[in-house]
């Protein structure tokens, strides 16, 4: 008879059968078993897939059986056939030897695709996720089953198979809330491979801290996230998965963290009490399990943060002279910055009281208690009043009144540090805002004193006013930065000044008019005080202090004081105050008056001229006519003349028919049209003025006067 391969023999892993055509095995070295005749030889032989063919003899029993086992196989589809001589066919069969194919089927994990949270799911976690897609591996293409149930009640079950690579999928219809148990087996296998979840669909809620509880002081509210409160003990509420357990953490500032374990109840609430807190900013975290950031409030304990807000002071901006203004102190600043304090972070309110109107404004300190408010728009003209309260309804302190006023009183006592010298065009600014300009190389000296009448040394800052030899008088220093209704100089001399001229600049300069009185006030062992006053509606602009003629003369001007005059509204905020000093010989005013002639100014003819030129004070003469450079303009212009726009600014004063010739106004290369006639005037003291700019220049000529430019 002929040979046959009747199975093969599974020897590996936990399942062990006979084999038979087409089926696959673990085991890389199957037995094969068949039968022939009895002691007859015959040929097997086998490959794998379409490979070349390995050939044995092999020899049957005297009962007609063999078996035969190969080397160790690789995995894939091997072919075995056996044939005897003379035989015309083979007879075969066919094995897939895979080692992985032996495999308990298992569950890897469930996908949770549901809520905020979205992660794998291990045995015993839980999830909101109705339909958790369960994964895991198996045999290569192996069936298996999957059963699953609620609780202890009955199993469903559903056969499965592995991909190629082994792998495998299922997602279960909607499942209720509670414990499910999951379970694969494949066929001979004795036990099952399980996962438990736990279905919720509450288990996604995020913790919440929702508010913290102030129960200390006068004031006690719920608290949220940067409040401020006095209670050290705030208590936490919040929100969470009902019966969930999670973490809070809190902190000071930037310190480290202590975490403790919290659990919200079966409705989802949770609160919590730290112990006594020390001042400063707490912040407060919560987060679940497999939550990847937290949810924070911050807040700021502060024991004392039931006090009362107070204002401290108003920030004086504006003008020469900028400081603190204490309660009724008067400022010229529309917008002054009030300073004050309260509690860390509370909320102010203020009430803010003209006559009989009020308005109320609302805002928050600093962490540090301190807070600050400025107006939203110009405070006008007048008495102030300024209360604050922690509650918008009642509780408002008293008044800091403040008064506003463009009309305010200045002092300068030369305090200043060291000795400095001025000359040859130097200049220093004091702190209230007064500059003095050297326009000679005669020193003019800043002291710290002087010897009085009897001899004895007087500590007193003062500027010295003395004669130089080889000047003469007509060298100056000049106070500059001056705008005032009166002025009042107080010096000191060993002898009484003879000829110490004190030259004052007026606006309008209306037919040359010295609209101004001056007067001795007060005498009183070596001290001179004297007062200049605008009248008719004129104003101070300028002093310059003359040295003597005679060389045995000094003087000390020990302090200078001066009123503003109230703001033009066409002016804005250009005036700032500065004293200049005056003696009995103060008629003289700062300008170049040019009568009925014509003449030509250029930088070095009115190097020591001035900075206002006035045409034709005689009204019944002929007209004028002035020829000026662009170098002249510069030189004796001054900066911020009459308008505080930072350019340099001469004015020029004269009547109809006057005519204006500028002369090389333009740099070269550059066109007409770069010198601009700015449109509209501007009123300096009732007087229009046409604005003339270029650049950092700009010229200011009355209306009336004729401008060429040539």
């Amino acid at each position: 008879r002929n040979p046959v391969i009747d199975y093969a023999a599974d020897n590996v892993g936990s399942v062990r059968d006979n084999l038979h055509n087409g089926d696959t095995t673990d085991d890389s070295t199957p037995t094969l078993h068949g039968t022939a005749a009895s002691n007859a030889d015959f040929t097997l032989r086998y490959r794998l897939g379409s490979g070349s063919w390995t050939t044995v003899n092999l020899t049957a029993d005297s009962s007609g059986n063999w078996n035969w086992t190969p080397p160790t196989l690789a995995n894939g589809n091997w072919t075995f056939e056996v044939q005897k001589a003379g035989q015309s066919g083979w007879t075969g069969l066919g094995l897939t030897v895979d080692t992985t194919s032996d495999r308990t089927p298992v569950i890897s994990y469930a996908a949770d695709n549901v809520g905020s949270v979205r992660d794998n799911l291990g045995n015993g976690d839980t999830t909101d996720d109705t339909t958790p897609t369960l994964h895991g591996t198996a045999a290569a293409n192996g069936a298996f089953t999957l059963r699953y149930r609620l609780d202890s009640g009955s199993w469903t079950s559903v056969s499965l198979s592995a991909d190629s690579s082994g792998n495998w999928s299922w997602t279960p219809p909607t499942l209720a809330n509670g414990n499910w148990t999951f379970a694969v087996q494949k066929a001979g296998q004795s036990n099952w491979s399980t996962l438990a979840l736990t279905i919720d669909t509450f288990a996604d809620v995020t913790p919440l801290i929702a508010y913290a509880e102030d129960n200390v002081g006068n004031v006690q509210t719920d608290l949220f996230n940067n409040d401020t409160t006095d209670d050290t003990t705030p208590t936490l509420h919040g929100t969470a998965a009902p019966n969930s357990e999670f973490s809070l953490r809190y902190r000071l500032d930037t310190g480290s963290w202590t975490t403790i374990k919290l659990n919200a109840d079966r409705n989802g609430n949770w609160f919590w009490t730290p112990s006594a807190l020390q001042n400063g900013k707490w912040t407060f975290g919560v987060q679940k399990a497999g939550q990847s950031g937290w949810k924070n409030i911050s807040l700021f304990i502060d024991s004392d943060s039931d006090r009362s807000p107070v204002i401290d002071y108003a920030e004086d901006n504006v003008g020469a002279k900028q400081d603190n203004v204490l309660t009724g102190g008067t400022t010229d600043d529309v917008t002054p910055t009030l300073h004050g304090t309260s509690g860390a972070n509370a909320l102010v309110y203020l009430q803010a009281s003209n006559g009989s109107e009020t308005k109320t404004y609302s805002f928050h300190a600093e962490s540090s208690g301190d807070w600050t408010w400025t107006p939203p728009a110009d405070l006008a003209l007048g008495n102030w009043a300024f209360k604050v309260s922690k509650t918008a309804s009642s509780g408002f302190g008293d008044a800091f009144n403040l008064n506003i006023s463009t009309q305010l009183e200045h002092n300068e006592n030369f305090k200043i540090d060291g000795e400095p010298t001025i000359r040859d065009e130097d200049h220093v600014t004091l702190d209230s805002g007064l500059r003095f300009y050297a326009n000679t190389n005669i020193p003019f000296k800043f002291t710290d004193g002087f010897n009085d009448l009897n001899g004895n040394y007087v500590a007193r800052e003062n500027l010295r006013i003395s004669k130089a030899t080889g000047y003469n008088s007509a060298s100056h220093v000049d106070a500059q930065n001056i705008v005032a209704n009166e002025i009042e100089v107080t010096v000191f001399s060993i002898i009484k000044p003879s000829t110490l001229k004190i030259y004052t600049f007026y606006a309008p300069l209306s037919g040359g008019s010295r609209n101004a009185t001056l007067d001795l006030v007060m005498e009183n062992n070596g001290y001179y005080t004297y007062r200049i006053k605008a009248t008719g509606g004129d104003s101070l602009h300028q002093l310059i202090f003359e040295p003597f003629n005679t060389l045995a003369e000094t003087v000390y001007v020990v302090d200078i004081s001066w009123t503003d005059p109230l703001k033009s509204s066409t002016l804005g905020d250009h005036y700032t105050s500065t004293p200049l000093l005056n003696d009995e010989y103060v008629e003289v005013p700062y300008s170049t008056d040019i009568k009925n002639e014509e003449i030509e100014l250029n930088g070095e003819k009115i190097a020591n001229e001035s900075s206002c030129i006035l045409l034709n004070s005689n009204k019944n003469m002929m007209s004028s006519t002035l020829k000026i450079d662009i170098d002249a303009l510069l030189h004796s212009g001054e900066k911020d003349l009459f308008i505080e726009d930072g350019k340099t600014q001469l004015v020029i004063n004269g009547d109809e028919g006057d005519v204006v010739q500028l002369v090389d106004i333009l740099p070269e290369g550059s066109d007409i049209s770069e010198w601009q006639h700015q449109e509209g005037t501007v009123t300096v003291a009732g007087v229009e003025y046409n604005v003339y700019s270029h650049d950092d220049a700009e010229l200011l000529v009355q209306q009336g006067v004729k401008t060429e430019l040539i």
